[in-house]
C-alpha cells in the first residue's frame, strides 16, 4: 500500500503533467514540503512508465523537472563541490576512452548523475581543457579531444536532464575539439565539427548556426567532398528557412539538390539525410516564396518534377538496365558500352564503401592521406560515369533519364500546353494537398493549397470499394480537391485536360469528377477533346516525342490462364478493326516466352487480356501473367524497345495500380510502357465488370478507327467517347447489343470444355440478368465506365 507521502507525490506529479509549463514554478513553490529525493525518485519512475507507454513528450517533461530539482537549475538538495564535478568529468572521459566504441556504460553513467549535468560541469570541462591540453603531447591531446567530442555527441541527443544545459556542455566540448583539430591542420575534421556545432546550437541561435555551416562549407566543397557538401548545404538551407530568410534558404537547398543530382546514385546513397527531404523542403520554401513572388511557383513545380524523376532513377538504377541494343548499328560498340557500364557499376559502390569505412576518426587521424586518395578516386570514377552517359545519350537519349535526374524547366512544361490544353498537377505535401494548374498564356502556374484536414479526408478515401462507394467518393473528392474552384479558372476555350496525380490520387478516377450543378456530367463532358493522364510532365514530354501514325498490326494475348470468359468476345471484336492481327490464345500463350518479344517489337497496337499482379514491396517485380509460369515484369518492360507501337491496352485487372505509400508512387505499368516507347497506354484502376469491359473496349477501338491518323489526344478522345457512350447507354439500346452478341456467346459456350460449360453458361446468364435489372441506364454507375484511363500522348 502506498504511504500518504507517496500518494502526495503522485497527486503533485499529476498536477504538473496536466498544467502548462509556465505554471510549474508556482506549483512547485506551493508544495515545497514535498520537494525531496523521494519525489525525484518517484518522478523518474513515472517518467520511465510514460516512456514505455509511448508518451515520450510527457516523460521528457517530467525528467526535466526532476533534473531541475536535483540541482540542474541550482536548487540542489545538497551542495555539489567543484571536486565532485571534476571527479565525475574524469570518470566520464575515462569510461569513454575505455569503451572501444560501445558507449552504453557512458549513457548509464549520465543517467545516474543527472544532478551533475549543468553549467558547472561545462565550466569544469573548459577549465580542464585550458589547463591540460596545451601541456599534453600532440597525440595524447588529440585522443583526449576525441573523447571530449564523443561526450558532446552523446549529450546532443541525450533525452534526460535539462536540454539547455546538455547542449551547453556539448558546445563547450565541440569548441575544445576544434582548438586541437584546427582548420589548418585537420580541415576535414574541423569542417565536420563546424557542421555539428551548427546542428547543436540551431535551436538556440540560428544566426550563429548559419556562421558555423558557412565555415564548414569552406572545406566541404562540391568538388572535393560532394556528399558532405550536400549535407551541410541542406543544413544551411534549413537554418535560413527557420530564420525566415527564404530566398537564402532557396539558394542553399538548390545547390544541395544540384550537387545531389550530379552524383551517381550509389555515391549519393552514402548520405545521412534522406535525399527526398531536400525536394520536399524545397517545394515548401518555393510555395511560401510564391505567395509574394509568383515566379517561385514555377520553381516549385519544377522541383516536384525533379523529385519524381529522382524516384524513378533510384528504382531503375538498381536493376542494371542497359541502352537499347537495336539503337546501335555496331554491336561491338554496344558490347563495349555495356562492359564499361558494368565495370563502373561495380567500381563505384566498392569505392563508396571504402570511403564510408574511413569515417571513423581514429582511422582518419592515422590514414588521412588514404581517405583523401579514395575520395579523389571516387570523384574520378564519377567523371568517367558522366562521360559514359554523355556518349550513350548520343545513341539512346532515353537511357540517361533513368540513370540520373534530367530536370524539366517550367518553360518546357508550358510548351506541353496550347490555348486549348490545360494541365492540372497535384502534389501531396506532408500536411496538405497542393494543386498546380498550368495554362498556355499564363507565365506562372495557378496554385491551390488545401487545409490539413483535406489530406486526412483524401487518405480515408483511398480504400474505397468501386462498385458500392464510387459515387459518394467522387462527390467527396470534388470538395477535397476544390474542383469547382479550379475549373472556374480554366478558360472555356480549353477543351483538353491533362491530369498528373500524386500518391493516393493515382488510385482515383479523376476524369469522372462531377461538374457543379450537373450531377450526371463529369470532367469528360467539360473537356470534349479528352482527359488524359501522365505520370509526370517529363514522361509525358517523352511520349510526345514518340508520335506514330501506323496502326494496322495488332498483337493480343487472350486469356492465357483460361479463366477470363469474355476475353473471347473482346478480342474477336477488336481484331475486326485491324488488317493484320497476331493473337496468342489460351494454350498458345504457353509459347509466350518465344513469341512475345518479337511480336511486341513489331506491333502497332498491343492488347493484353490477362491478369496482373502488383508487388507493393518490389514494384519492378510486378508482372502481367502471360501463362502459368511466364510473367512479364515491369523491369522487363522498361528494357523493351517498342519503337513501332502506338498504343498498349491493358485489359488486365488493376493495371493502373501502384503503391501510394512509397516514394516511387508513380512507378507502374503505364509509366513502364511509356518509357519502353509506346506513346499511349490504356489501363484500369480496378477490376471492371467483364461484360462492361467488352462493350467499352469494343466501342473504344471502333472510335479509334474513325481517326484517319492517330494524332495527339485521339486515344483519349476515343476512350472518352466510349465511356460516355456506355454511361448513357439505355436499356433498350443495350438489349439490341446483347441480341447481336448472342451468336458469339453461343460460340464461346460451344468451344468451352463440357465440364465447365454449364458453369460458364450460368455465369453469363446471371450477368445478363443483372444488366437487364439496372434500368433505365444499366451502366450509369461509374464503376462500369470510369475504370479505364488513357495515359500519354
Amino acid at each position: 500500500m502506498n504511504s500518504p507521502r507517496q500518494e502526495a507525490y503522485q497527486i503533485l506529479i499529476d498536477r504538473l503533467l496536466t498544467s502548462v509549463s509556465s505554471e510549474e514554478p508556482e506549483i512547485l513553490r506551493t508544495n515545497r514540503d514535498l520537494l525531496d529525493p523521494g519525489l525525484v525518485q518517484t518522478m523518474l519512475r513515472v517518467a520511465a512508465d510514460l516512456a514505455k507507454r509511448g508518451d515520450p513528450t510527457q516523460a521528457n517533461r517530467l525528467m526535466n523537472i526532476a533534473g531541475s530539482l536535483m540541482g540542474v537549475s541550482g536548487n540542489s538538495f545538497t551542495q555539489i563541490t567543484p571536486q565532485e564535478y571534476f571527479d565525475f568529468l574524469m570518470q566520464l572521459l575515462g569510461t569513454i576512452h575505455d569503451s572501444n566504441g560501445n558507449l552504453q556504460k557512458v549513457d548509464s553513467l549520465l543517467r545516474s548523475n543527472l544532478n551533475l549535468l549543468d553549467q558547472n560541469l561545462a565550466s569544469q570541462l573548459a577549465s580542464f581543457a585550458k589547463e591540460n591540453l596545451p601541456e599534453f603531447e600532440p597525440e595524447l591531446a588529440q585522443h583526449m579531444a576525441l573523447d571530449i567530442f564523443k561526450l558532446s555527441q552523446l549529450l546532443v541527443d541525450f533525452p534526460m536532464g535539462n536540454r539547455e544545459h546538455n547542449l551547453e556542455i556539448a558546445i563547450t566540448g565541440y569548441e575544445i575539439f576544434t582548438s586541437v583539430f584546427t582548420q589548418q591542420n585537420f580541415p576535414e575534421i574541423w569542417a565536420e565539427i563546424q557542421n555539428s556545432l551548427g546542428n547543436t546550437i540551431k535551436a538556440e541561435t540560428l544566426q550563429q548556426a548559419i556562421i558555423h555551416y558557412n565555415a564548414a562549407l569552406e572545406i566541404r566543397t562540391r568538388e572535393d567532398f560532394p556528399t558532405n557538401h550536400i549535407e551541410t548545404q541542406f543544413n544551411l538551407g534549413l537554418a535560413y528557412r527557420d530564420a525566415g530568410q527564404l530566398t537564402a534558404a532557396f539558394k542553399a537547398i538548390e545547390i544541395a539538390i544540384d550537387t545531389l543530382e550530379s552524383l551517381q546514385i550509389e555515391i549519393a546513397s552514402g548520405l545521412e539525410t534522406d535525399p527526398h527531404k531536400l525536394y520536399a523542403c524545397m517545394v515548401e520554401v518555393c510555395l511560401e516564396l510564391g505567395k509574394q513572388q509568383p515566379e517561385y511557383y514555377n520553381r516549385a513545380l519544377e522541383f516536384v518534377e525533379r523529385s519524381k524523376a529522382r524516384h524513378l532513377v533510384e528504382l531503375l538504377v538498381r536493376k542494371n538496365l542497359y541502352p537499347k541494343r537495336n539503337f546501335y548499328t555496331n554491336q561491338n560498340d554496344y558490347q563495349k558500352t555495356c562492359y564499361l557500364l558494368d565495370q563502373l557499376r561495380r567500381q563505384i559502390p566498392a569505392k563508396q564503401r571504402q570511403l564510408e569505412a574511413c569515417g571513423d576518426w581514429k582511422y582518419q587521424l592515422e590514414n588521412r592521406s588514404t581517405k583523401l586518395r579514395i575520395q579523389q578516386e571516387l570523384n574520378y570514377l564519377q567523371q568517367q560515369w558522366d562521360n559514359l552517359l554523355q556518349e550513350i545519350n548520343k545513341v539512346d537519349p532515353r537511357f540517361k533519364s533513368i540513370q540520373q535526374v534530367e530536370p524539366i524547366s517550367f518553360s518546357d512544361i508550358l510548351a506541353l500546353t496550347d490555348d486549348r490544353t490545360a494541365i492540372a498537377q497535384w502534389y501531396i505535401a506532408e500536411d496538405k494537398i497542393v494543386t498546380f494548374v498550368t495554362l498556355a498564356r499564363s507565365p506562372h502556374p495557378r496554385v491551390w493549397q488545401s487545409q490539413s484536414q483535406n489530406l486526412k479526408a483524401l487518405t480515408d478515401l483511398a480504400s474505397y470499394e468501386p462498385i458500392d462507394q464510387l459515387g459518394q467518393v467522387l462527390r467527396q473528392l470534388c470538395q477535397i480537391l476544390q474542383i469547382d474552384e479550379i475549373l472556374d479558372q480554366i478558360p472555356s476555350g480549353c477543351d483538353r485536360l491533362i491530369l498528373i496525380p500524386h500518391r493516393w490520387l493515382h488510385l482515383l478516377p479523376l476524369h469522372a469528377l462531377r461538374l457543379k450543378g450537373q450531377p450526371n456530367k463529369c470532367l469528360l463532358d467539360r473537356f470534349p477533346r479528352g482527359v488524359r493522364y501522365a505520370p509526370s510532365c517529363q514522361l509525358w514530354q517523352l511520349s510526345q516525342n514518340q508520335q506514330r501514325y501506323n496502326f494496322s498490326h495488332l498483337f493480343a494475348i487472350q486469356d492465357p490462364t483460361s479463366d477470363l470468359v469474355y476475353t473471347n468476345l473482346e478480342v474477336a471484336a477488336i481484331c475486326s478493326f485491324f488488317p493484320s492481327a497476331e493473337v496468342l490464345v489460351k494454350q498458345d500463350a504457353d509459347e509466350a516466352a518465344t513469341k512475345v518479344d518479337g511480336n511486341l517489337l513489331e506491333a502497332h497496337c498491343i492488347h493484353f487480356c490477362c491478369h496482373g499482379e502488383f508487388n507493393f514491396n518490389l514494384p519492378l517485380d510486378s508482372a502481367l501473367i502471360l501463362a502459368q509460369d511466364i510473367r512479364l515484369s515491369l523491369a522487363e518492360i522498361f528494357r523493351l524497345n517498342l519503337e513501332r507501337c502506338r498504343l498498349v491496352t491493358l485489359s488486365a485487372c488493376e493495371t493502373g495500380k501502384l503503391d501510394p505509400m512509397r516514394d516511387n508512387e508513380y512507378i507502374g505499368w503505364p509509366s513502364s510502357f511509356l518509357y519502353a516507347g509506346s506513346p499511349s497506354v490504356v489501363s484500369s484502376l480496378w477490376r471492371v465488370d467483364d461484360l462492361a469491359t467488352t462493350l467499352l473496349l469494343g466501342r473504344f477501338y471502333e472510335n479509334i478507327r474513325k481517326h484517319h491518323l492517330l494524332e495527339a489526344g485521339d486515344i483519349a478522345i476515343a476512350l472518352k467517347d466510349a465511356q460516355t457512350w456506355l454511361r448513357d447507354l439505355t436499356s433498350s439500346e443495350c438489349e439490341t447489343i446483347l441480341n447481336q452478341l448472342k451468336p458469339k456467346i453461343d460460340q464461346i459456350l460451344t468451344r468451352t470444355p463440357k465440364k465447365e460449360r454449364k458453369l460458364v453458361a450460368v455465369a453469363i446468364e446471371d450477368a445478363i440478368k443483372k444488366i437487364r435489372s439496372r434500368r433505365p441506364y444499366p451502366f450509369a454507375n461509374p464503376y462500369y465506365w470510369a475504370g479505364f484511363t488513357a495515359t500519354g500522348f
